[in-house]
C-alpha cells in the first residue's frame, strides 16, 4: 500500500433531512445486497421505499432536489 493513494469506501449512509423538514434518506451500496448481507425488504417500510438509494450520485441529486422543492413549497 502506498501513502497518498485515494480510497473509496462504500458504507451504508443514513442521512437525516430533519433540519429541512424532510424524511431521512438512505444509501445502501449494491455490494451489500449482491453479497447477501442485507435483505432489501428489511431496509425500509413499503411507504418509504423511495427513500432508499443504491447510488451515491443519485443520493446527492435527491438531497439537492428535495431541499429545493421543500423551499419552494414553504416559500423560503
Amino acid at each position: 500500500m502506498t501513502c497518498g493513494v485515494p480510497v473509496s469506501v462504500d458504507v451504508a449512509i443514513w442521512l437525516s433531512m430533519e433540519a429541512h423538514g424532510l424524511e431521512p434518506l438512505f444509501y445502501i451500496p449494491l455490494e451489500y445486497l449482491e453479497g447477501g448481507h442485507l435483505n432489501p425488504a428489511n431496509l425500509s417500510d413499503p411507504v418509504n421505499t423511495n427513500q432508499v438509494f443504491y447510488s451515491r450520485d443519485e443520493l446527492a441529486r435527491q438531497v439537492c432536489a428535495r431541499i429545493v422543492i421543500r423551499r419552494l413549497q414553504v416559500g423560503v
